[in-house]
């Protein structure tokens, strides 16, 4: 009777491959989601506190505080590092608009090139009564 043991290995190793790509795949997921629902909120408290009359410059702080509790101190800081830096990123009464650009944590080739970043852009429209 031949020994299968060679057969046995290989199945287990492309296995676990397997596992381990899936696994980082669902991690991914997870983790593009919450900076999704983060900034989303955040884009939120900063059109509810623009409307509210407080400055950019009150306004930041808080979205600090918020997103070191959502997200992580070190995340937090690079989120608004970006959305102070960023022209694009928009506080302005009734609505914000907030840009966060971050690194992928699988990088796969598109047309030729290497993705290695996503980009995500969250806005919020406040209703404003007069």
């Amino acid at each position: 009777m031949k020994s299968r043991l060679g057969s046995v290995l290989l199945e287990g190793v492309l296995a676990q491959g397997l596992v381990l790509l899936s696994l980082m795949l669902a991690w991914e997921i997870c983790r593009r989601s919450v900076f999704e629902v983060s900034l989303q909120h955040a884009a939120f408290l900063a059109a509810r506190a623009s409307v509210l009359g407080e400055g950019r410059r009150k306004i930041e702080p808080q979205l600090e505080t918020f997103l070191e509790r959502a997200v992580g101190a070190a995340i937090a800081r690079k989120i608004t590092h970006q959305i102070r830096t960023n022209p694009l990123a928009v506080i302005v009464p009734g609505e914000a608009v907030l840009k966060y650009r971050f690194p992928a944590f699988i990088r796969f080739p598109i047309a030729g090139q290497w993705k290695h970043h996503f980009e995500m852009t969250k806005s919020c429209r406040f209703p404003i009564s007069y």
